[in-house]
């Protein structure tokens, strides 16, 4: 199937889902609106696929709001056509290894492809019997992520789209950074807590966000409630994430020969210290574990600890302490509380004890169907949860053990060949994605928004199109005699002239 004829079908859905959505709005301008702008999106991705890649990861964090119920058939249809064509691709892939015809010349079937294909059917399987009118908030996420990923897989296929993709998925920060900010500068003003700008218009209009949803969160600190803000990510703990993930790449970004002016250097430098800023004010404590998980990572494999980068590292640190210091000087709080209040052993406790009773309806649901698992977000049958809050729980109880077990090797596999393709190539880009993997690995074993937040599946998706374009370039092994005496004879001659 062509990149043209399947999005095509893409495009198709896509407005048909629009339209759908729209039909309960009562302001018809926004409606032609959005029309006109999904027609032109239409028109856009036929004559290139690329700019759907792009449009839909910028827009990644926006899609974490929960639709109406009507709209899932909709979304199932679109998710299992991707699955359907990525399976296709992933067969037709093998094939093409298998017999010797792929572009990197190798006649091995690739693990990561197999491991892949696994998960996918049974995912196809899960989706089959998920119980949709208990897990719908789960599931929805789940199947437009997957989605994604998926997506972001079949386009890209040279260089050219990959480093469109990565510019994507660093501009799409620009949106939930800002909202971030306004909600910070309300706060501090009003005092209240913020939710996001034309929430009520957008509430009233289109029909998109849910009705609880509040903007931010409160934590206790000295007795006044401070908010953890959520940004457009509905969640804290998915804004921080999210912020974690983009520090990470932005700081490969920098390292890579994707900067080419000083203003480039400069925005990407911004991101990095506002992405701590307000993955700071989240008060996540998964997001903050994996970030400083995935910059020892980095550092330590990129081996950048000299004297230049450290005196950077503590200037950007000194500018993050000193922006929270006088952020809460007009509230008599500290940096060192917010931290402390986080990290409190009491705190600690109450959140491992309300964790431990949310993993008791995991494993009654794994105790079910120990093999195959209970089906895609069916949790919430088993208690009064619609996650374990814990990934690997979640997915033991969804998927079973089999699923368990060809996900996480598609993860293990997944790290690996980006660790090799460092190591080949000391690419920058390959090790933030590896590190970023890593810290979404172990901020998972605190909070269940691997499954749920998109842009962990755009970094899963543009880590398999990095993998597929590099070995696509690297040129093909030649085993023929004449090539294999000829390496011969320029390794006798290297060794006699460095002797001489």
């Amino acid at each position: 199937m062509s990149n043209r004829f399947a999005f095509t079908i893409l495009v198709l859905l896509t407005t048909a889902l629009v339209t759908g959505l729209l039909a309960s709005a009562d302001n018809s301008a926004v409606i032609l609106l959005l029309i006109i702008g999904a027609i032109l999106f239409g028109y856009l991705c036929v004559r290139d696929p690329i700019y759907s890649l792009a449009f839909v990861i910028i827009a990644a964090p926006l899609y974490q709001y929960r639709f109406d119920l009507p709209l899932i058939p909709v979304h199932l249809t679109v998710h299992r056509l991707f699955l359907g064509v990525t399976v296709a691709s992933l067969v037709f892939s093998l094939i093409r290894q298998r017999s010797g015809t792929s572009p990197d010349g190798n006649r091995k079937p690739d693990i990561i492809l197999i491991f892949l294909l696994f998960w996918l059917v049974l995912e196809l399987v899960a989706t089959g019997r998920s119980n949709y009118t208990a897990g719908i908030n789960r599931l929805f996420p789940r199947l437009v992520n997957m989605s994604t990923a998926f997506l972001v897989f079949i386009i890209v296929r040279d260089r050219r789209t990959l480093v469109i993709g990565v510019s994507a998925l660093l501009i799409s920060a620009v949106i939930p950074m800002a909202v971030g900010l306004w909600q910070v500068e309300s706060w501090l003003l009003t005092g209240e807590f913020p939710g996001i700008p034309f929430q009520e218009f957008l509430e009233s209009n289109l029909r998109v966000f849910s009705q609880a949803y509040k903007g931010s969160q409160a934590t206790s600190i000295g007795g006044l409630a401070v908010p953890r803000f959520a940004s457009v990510l509905v969640d804290t703990n998915y804004f921080g994430l999210f912020l974690s993930i983009i520090c990470l790449v932005s700081v490969g970004v920098l390292d890579s020969t994707l900067i080419k002016t000083r203003l480039q250097r400069v925005g990407v430098q911004a991101l990095v210290v506002l992405s701590v800023i307000l993955m700071l004010l989240t008060l996540s404590r998964s997001s903050l574990i994996g970030l400083i998980v995935g910059w020892g990572i980095y550092f330590l494999f990129r081996q950048s600890f000299n004297l230049k980068n450290l005196f950077r590292l503590a200037v950007a640190l000194g500018l993050v302490w000193l922006a929270l210091s006088t952020l809460f000087t007009q509230f008599d709080l500290t940096p060192q509380q917010l931290v402390s209040s986080r990290f409190d052993s009491s705190q600690l406790n109450r959140s491992s004890d309300a964790r431990a009773a949310l993993l008791e309806p995991a494993l009654d649901a794994f105790a079910t169907n120990p093999l195959f698992g209970i089906g895609a977000s069916n949790i919430l049958s088993y208690g009064l949860a619609d996650t374990s809050h814990t990934t690997p729980f979640t997915i033991l109880a969804e998927y079973g053990l089999v699923g368990f077990i060809s996900f996480y090797s598609f993860i293990l596999a997944l790290l690996w060949r980006l660790q090799q393709h460092w190591k080949r190539q000391h690419d920058a880009i390959a090790l933030s994605l590896f590190a970023v993997l890593i810290s979404l690995q172990l901020a998972s074993l605190f909070y269940d928004h691997f499954l749920t937040l998109e842009t962990n599946w755009v970094v899963m998706g543009l880590s398999l199109a990095l993998i597929r374009v590099r070995m696509t370039e690297e040129p093909a092994p030649d085993h023929s005699p004449d090539h294999a005496q000829t390496l011969t004879s320029s390794r006798m001659f290297g060794s006699f002239n460095s002797h001489t």
